[in-house]
């Protein structure tokens, strides 16, 4: 590398018009099926689809496509399984990929049930520390900060996340203030308004 230049992280943003595409997400099943890293990604899809034994690559209309066997025996494409899981798989496929990289998650949250927000928080922290992956994750949700702060707590480690919150500043102009774990679940128990 020349004196003076820096390395730019490979990044991916993660919105819920880039979240769906099917040849995107084989791609990345099958980087990590030819890893053998596909367990995991399949333990960790069971956080919020239980049903779910194990994720195959298939063929469908000359593109590979998802699919998920369910207890039952069936055989369902993943698209059939809800936005919830599909934007789960998308988040995990997408972190998994990026090691050293950037993550930018848009809104997610308007695809999983408020009562599965916990553990989907808890398998970003989880995987975003093992592949050394920054996530920034854009929210309006209350939900969606209160399960957050609710995962960083879980995990005893306050430094693991922050929370950035664009303000204006007495010049009017807006500014990022950043919040660290604890600041946002002091705020959040005092029932601050934090979005």
């Amino acid at each position: 590398m020349k004196s003076g230049t820096s390395w730019i992280p490979f990044a991916v943003f993660n919105s819920p018009i880039t979240r769906y595409n099917p040849l995107d997400l084989a791609n990345r099943y099958s980087k990590l099926r030819k890893e053998g890293k596909h367990k995991e990604v399949i333990n960790l899809l069971k956080g919020i689809a239980p049903d779910v034994v194990t994720v195959e690559l298939l063929q469908d209309m000359n593109m590979p496509a998802l699919y998920a066997e369910m207890s039952n025996g069936r055989i369902l494409p993943i698209a059939a399984l809800g936005d919830g899981v599909k934007t789960l798989l998308s988040i995990i496929l997408s972190i998994t990929s990026l090691k050293n990289g950037i993550l930018f998650i848009d809104e997610f949250e308007s695809s999983i049930h408020y009562s599965k927000l916990p553990a989907v928080w808890d398998i970003i922290f989880k995987l975003s520390d093992e592949y050394n992956c920054q996530v920034f994750v854009v929210t309006h949700s209350l939900e969606c900060l209160k399960a957050a702060a609710a995962s960083v707590r879980s995990s005893q480690n306050e430094d693991c996340a922050s929370y950035h919150r664009i303000e204006r500043n007495k010049k009017g102009s807006l500014v990022s203030v950043a919040y660290n774990g604890q600041e946002l679940k002091d705020a959040l128990d005092g029932d601050w308004e934090v979005r």
